[in-house]
């Protein structure tokens, strides 16, 4: 792959206040992609044979600077790429520069998509994620390129015999990395063709899950607990969400009347965005009609969202 030059030179075009922008022309093959570096001089200003601004403008030192600066990190990620024998265009370069990603950093990449998740859990759970990662790394920067398969096979060590944690906590950790990189991968914010990811088996524990039988289900239900104790609420939320075929907590937390139309619940799930319609059974009806009179009353603090207008 032939070589790649980086020559500051003014637009071709002034723009509406007839100043031009000062942008960086990435050369390679005799092709050209350009990058602006957002600063916008007169063409009196500009010394097109050394390619430098002036000493006749005011801030002639502070852009020659950020010119020179570009420069450097532009061809740091040329050099970088190359020792890695991973080869990179003009043409993603540019990509990089202008999405801000030069140096592929895996965790600044991921903090960055971690910030802009919607779903607080979610957020949650990858920023706790990521900051074992970070805690392994000792707080280093952590580069796509060094993200192998020998890297993740170590990180799997450290999780499993250094923090000691079970197998299914491991390969939610693991898994949830894997999907950020894949997911960079996607967007085109890195490219390689060695994804360590498709070599490295997640693997995870079978889990026997302990449930409630007919019989504990019927004693909670029959349990007498005085209407102005606030666990008479919490047993109806805890039936309600079990009644309507297991709802999530967090999901239940967010009903409200207006999910409930016709003798059935609507609403979207907040972890998988699908929408849900249930048929709601006598014991649920049950539990809506107590809340619905006019004459119950409680501390608006009781956790029962149903009760919420919306």
């Amino acid at each position: 792959m032939n070589k790649i030059t980086f020559t500051p030179e003014l637009s071709p075009r002034p723009n509406n206040n007839g100043y031009y922008k000062i942008v960086l022309r990435i050369t390679q093959n005799r092709k050209h992609r350009r990058i602006s570096l957002e600063f916008a001089i007169t063409q009196d200003d500009w010394n097109n044979e050394k390619r430098v601004v002036r000493k006749t403008h005011p801030l002639s030192n502070q852009i020659n600077l950020a010119i020179k600066v570009k420069i450097l990190e532009l061809e740091k990620e040329y050099l970088r790429t190359q020792a890695l024998g991973q080869p990179i265009t003009a043409y993603q370069l540019q990509t990089k520069i202008n999405k801000g990603i030069v140096g592929d950093s895996f965790i600044k990449y991921c903090l960055r998509q971690i910030e802009d998740m919607p779903n607080a859990s979610s957020k949650k759970t990858y920023k706790s994620n990521l900051q074992k990662l970070q805690d392994y790394l000792k707080n280093r920067d952590l580069l796509f390129a060094e993200l192998t398969y020998d890297f993740i096979e170590k990180y799997h060590r450290y999780l499993t015999y250094t923090l000691k944690n079970s197998k299914n906590t491991v390969h939610g950790d693991l898994k949830n990395l894997k999907t950020l990189y894949n997911k960079a991968l996607i967007s085109g914010a890195f490219e390689t063709d060695k994804n360590p990811w498709l070599r490295f088996q997640l693997r995870k524990a079978k889990v026997k899950r302990s449930r409630l039988n007919e019989e504990e289900i019927l004693q909670i239900s029959n349990y007498h607990i005085a209407k102005t104790d606030n666990k008479f609420h919490t047993r109806n939320f805890f039936l309600f969400c079990f009644y309507c075929q297991g709802i999530r907590v967090s999901d239940g937390l967010m009903m409200r009347w207006k999910n409930i139309v016709d003798g059935r619940c609507y609403y979207t799930t907040s972890k998988t965005k699908k929408v849900k319609s249930i048929k709601l059974i006598p014991q649920v009806i049950e539990i809506l009609e107590y809340y619905s009179s006019p004459n119950v009353g409680f501390p608006v603090f009781v956790a029962f969202p149903v009760l919420r207008q919306s």
